[in-house]
């Protein structure tokens, strides 16, 4: 039996407080290259010994075989996660193994937002690899809660399996062609959409965006429920104020009184190297009153 502490209303609002894109590591962008390395080694080291400059390259290395997708190659897929500013704040490496587990490791992130962020988003674009992820991992309570809350199993505690002075702790969770990919949306925004007063979704152009087809069932996820959505109508515009000019504003920021201030809440989300991207509206079909 687990005890499952509850986030307060402070911790949950504190979630919606920022911005997070979880997207595959851009090995062309060394300052993105930099922050990573530099929030392994400064974090990193406190759970698992011999994380050294050496076991980054390491890393870095196994993502640039990625394309290989040969086990034997110890090959690696990399997710961070970016705050609003473009600043990494949560780093996720993937290992496929033979019989088609998948290890998590490392997961380090600075702020509970961006652990849940990684959670949330991975699974989904880990499909293609394997059935079962595994992480090794010593999480903090917070941690541990979202852990739980978002149904990853404890399988062990391991002492001094990478750290004399820590009990390592193994989760896992299956996923499969069943598993949904999860979009992870703003408390006021989840409950917009659920009464069906906002029926338009606005993101970049992230690749994982950019595969989202019109049919495709998604999983809304707040902290506190989740709300399944079919995607009806799948459109594409080159900035925020060219998507303006054609659709309905009233049907994605229900809550506000004007155009601009849509427009300016979309820039204060997305900066301009993220609107460079592209603009991708998801229309959902709208909650049936019954």
């Amino acid at each position: 039996m687990l005890y499952k502490p509850l986030h307060d209303l402070k911790s949950l609002t504190s979630f919606d407080s920022i911005n997070i894109s979880v997207v595959p590591l851009d090995e062309t962008n060394e300052e993105i290259k930099k922050q990573t390395a530099e929030l392994l080694l400064n974090r990193l080291c406190n759970s698992f010994d011999g994380i050294t400059s050496d076991w980054v390259s390491s890393l870095f290395d196994g993502y640039t075989r990625r394309h290989t997708k040969d086990i034997n190659a110890k090959y690696k897929l990399i997710f961070v996660a970016l705050d609003g500013n473009g600043q990494v704040v949560g780093v996720a490496g993937a290992t496929p193994k033979k019989g088609n587990p998948i290890k998590i490791m490392p997961l380090i992130a600075s702020n509970i937002s961006a652990f849940e962020a990684l959670l949330i988003d991975i699974p989904f674009q880990l499909v293609p690899y394997g059935h079962k992820l595994y992480i090794h991992i010593d999480p903090n309570v917070n941690e541990v809660i979202s852990l739980q809350r978002l149904g990853w199993k404890l399988d062990a505690a391991m002492p001094s399996a990478y750290h004399p002075d820590i009990i390592t702790q193994q989760w896992s969770l299956n996923i499969g062609e069943s598993t949904m990919r999860t979009m992870r949306i703003k408390q006021k925004y989840f409950d917009l959409i659920k009464s069906g007063k906002k029926t338009l979704e606005v993101r970049v152009g992230y690749e994982s965006i950019k595969r989202i087809k019109v049919g495709e069932r998604i999983q809304l996820g707040c902290h506190v429920s989740t709300q399944e959505v079919k995607v009806v109508e799948v459109r594409n515009y080159s900035n925020f104020e060219d998507m303006l000019a054609n659709e309905n504003w009233k049907l994605i920021v229900p809550d506000v009184k004007s155009k601009g201030e849509v427009l300016a809440l979309l820039r204060q989300i997305y900066p301009k190297n993220k609107e460079v991207l592209g603009v991708i509206v998801l229309e959902f079909e709208k909650p049936s009153e019954n």
